[in-house]
């Protein structure tokens, strides 16, 4: 697996919330493989729903 390179400020259409990876705790955090990540955030690992 590559390393995760995460930004706490996603491009519009690219945040964590759009990502099929995620998995929302509250709406404005969730989990990413095993790593509590911002909903607004992104990652270089990101793949649209």
């Amino acid at each position: 697996m590559a390393e995760v390179k995460y930004v706490e400020k996603g491009k519009p259409g690219k945040t964590c919330t759009d990502c099929k990876n995620y998995k929302d705790k509250d709406g404005t955090t969730g989990d990413c493989y095993g790593h509590e990540v911002l909903a607004a955030g992104s990652c270089n690992l990101f793949e649209k729903k």
